[in-house]
């Protein structure tokens, strides 16, 4: 009768093949031996994730004469070109690296015997805060600004109503609670303007300076209308009045007795005195008795 350890020999048939295979995999994935005398030197050393790091190699002698650079988890992130006079190249910080240590390897590409190995330190990335723009503001409204935005307002130097510096500047990245320190000045409106943007306090101004205008304008005008209305009534007199002088002597008035008249002599006549055609001459007409 067989035992129990027999009976479950097929499932360690299965087991330990796929740990080995597994094992054996990694190692493959990774440098079997570190040399002495050859370096890897990372500059920098440590950087958020996108940092752009140089790396130099020394002490490599390589047949293919070239060298490659590992980051840990990532594979290939680089190579170095020997045989072209190189010693260095440039790769960025995997997006994905999680904060922390990471080990960079340098072999001979297509070798895992000869390598180095250092290390890099992946930082936080710290979320930044731009910095806003303060200059014309009021010093209360300048800090209010500055808490919404999580930064503090640092040293005030200066006297006036208004931020006419800061430091750091508009837009510039910064730290949460990193402090602004910003300087003072009077704020002195430029020509023509009022200090105001309210266009409804500008209106009244504009209407006043049209007004002046139209007044000014108006007074210059009335002496011309004078002269030219007097040089019009001479020149409407010359045109529809005639004058002649008067008769050097009274017209004189005869009154003819008609003797064929029935009144008679002594009778009451009614008459009114016409002009002739030229105004010089007048006589008597007769209209009624």
């Amino acid at each position: 009768m067989r035992s129990g350890p027999v009976r479950n020999r097929p499932a360690m048939r299965t087991v330990v093949p796929t740990l080995v295979a597994a094992v054996l995999g990694l190692l493959s994935s990774l440098p079997a031996v570190v040399v002495p005398g050859q370096e890897i030197d990372l500059d920098p050393s440590a950087g958020p994730p996108g940092t752009s790091v140089t790396a130099s190699v020394d002490g490599f002698d390589c047949s293919i004469g070239v060298v490659e650079l590992l980051w840990g988890e990532s594979g290939v992130v680089g190579t170095v070109d020997l045989d072209g006079g190189a010693d260095q190249t440039t790769f960025p910080v995997p997006a994905e690296a999680e904060p922390g240590g990471h080990e960079v390897f340098a072999r001979c590409e297509g070798s895992d015997d000869v390598a180095a190995e250092t290390a890099f330190e992946v930082e936080q990335v710290a979320d930044l805060v731009t910095v806003p723009d303060l200059v014309g503001r009021p010093l209360d409204e300048a800090e209010t600004l500055l808490a919404e935005r999580g930064l503090v307002l640092g040293e005030v130097a200066g006297e006036g109503d208004a931020v006419a510096d800061q430091d750091p500047g508009p837009g510039t990245g910064v730290d949460v609670e990193s402090e602004v320190a910003v300087t003072l000045a009077a704020v002195v409106p430029p020509p023509g303007n009022t200090g105001t943007d309210d266009p409804a306090e500008r209106f009244p101004l504009l209407w006043i300076a049209l007004a002046g205008l139209l007044f000014a304008g108006a007074a210059a005008g009335v002496p011309r209308l004078r002269r030219a209305r007097r040089r019009r009534d001479r020149r409407w007199v010359s045109e529809h009045v005639r004058v002649r002088p008067a008769p050097t002597s009274p017209p004189t008035v005869t009154l003819a007795a008609d003797p064929t008249d029935p009144a008679g002599p002594g009778a009451t006549l009614v008459i009114r005195l016409v002009a002739s055609a030229d105004d010089v001459d007048q006589h008597l007409e007769v209209i009624g008795r």
